[in-house]
C-alpha cells in the first residue's frame, strides 16, 4: 500500500489557489493536511474552498502543532529563505516556489540544512509538475 504523504501548503494566495491546491490531490498519493497564511480570513477560506482541515497564521505554529510531511513553499519569495530555513531545521521535505533565497549564499544554506537534515529539498516552478 503507497504511502498517502501529507502536504502543509504556505501561502493562501491566488497563486497557491490556482496552481498547487487543485492538484494536490488529483496528481500525487497525497491529502492536504493544513495551510499556513499570515491574513487568517484567506487561510479560512482555502480550509472551506478545498476541504483542509487546519490552518495556521504562521509557519512556527505549522511545525509545532501539525503532522505533515512535506511544505510546499508558495508565500511571498522575501519570505522564503526565512520559511525555507524553518521547514528544512524541523526535517520536514520542502517544495519551494522560485525564487528560494535572494542570494546563493542563503540558497547554499537552504541546500546544506536540507542535506544535514536527510530530506528532500526541490525549488521549482510548479507548471512542469502538473504534467
Amino acid at each position: 500500500m503507497k504511502k498517502t504523504w501529507k502536504v502543509a501548503v504556505i501561502g493562501c494566495g491566488f497563486f497557491s489557489r490556482v496552481q498547487y491546491l487543485p492538484f494536490i490531490r488529483q496528481e500525487a498519493n497525497a491529502d492536504i493536511v493544513a495551510v499556513v497564511d499570515p491574513i487568517e480570513e484567506n487561510a479560512r477560506k482555502v480550509c472551506e474552498d478545498f476541504d483542509v482541515p487546519e490552518y495556521y497564521t504562521n509557519v512556527d505554529d505549522l511545525i509545532a502543532g501539525c503532522d505533515f510531511d512535506i511544505a510546499i513553499d508558495a508565500a511571498i519569495i522575501q519570505e522564503h529563505h526565512n520559511i525555507n530555513m524553518k521547514i528544512l531545521s524541523a526535517g520536514k521535505h520542502l517544495i519551494s516556489q522560485k525564487t528560494a533565497a535572494p542570494t546563493v549564499e542563503m540558497l547554499t544554506e537552504q541546500i546544506e540544512m536540507a542535506k544535514k537534515m536527510n530530506v528532500k529539498f526541490s525549488c521549482v516552478p510548479v507548471h512542469p509538475l502538473r504534467y
